[in-house]
């Protein structure tokens, strides 16, 4: 089975989780859940994420293209920060047999 994560690199939690779902016997691709994770990318996401439109949207339409080649089973994105309503619409239509969990942990 195939798992798309899309989590942020916070000490080693994404990597926890990458294990705990092999260890459930999927394969997982993990992307992280901002375009970028240079201070200023960060800063600007948390200022006003319009700052960074075009990275975001080319950082998730890579996302995109690897999800329509893999067609995963189940989709888990944690806090997605850099990601709109209307992008994670887009995703799930695009697999509309996947199972998606969005998890805010804040």
């Amino acid at each position: 089975m195939k798992l798309l994560l899309i989590a942020p690199k916070f000490y080693s939690y994404h990597e926890y989780m990458i294990k705990g779902f092999e260890n459930e016997g999927y394969s997982v691709d993990y992307f992280d859940d901002r375009p970028g994770s240079s201070f200023l990318t960060k800063s600007l996401l948390r200022i006003n994420k319009r700052f960074l439109f075009f990275k975001k949207k080319n950082y998730f339409n890579k996302i995109y293209k690897k999800a329509l080649e893999n067609k995963y089973d189940v989709v888990v994105v944690v806090y997605g920060q850099s990601f709109s309503k209307k992008m994670m619409l887009k995703l799930k239509s695009a697999l509309p047999d996947t199972k998606f969990i969005f998890y805010m942990y804040d």
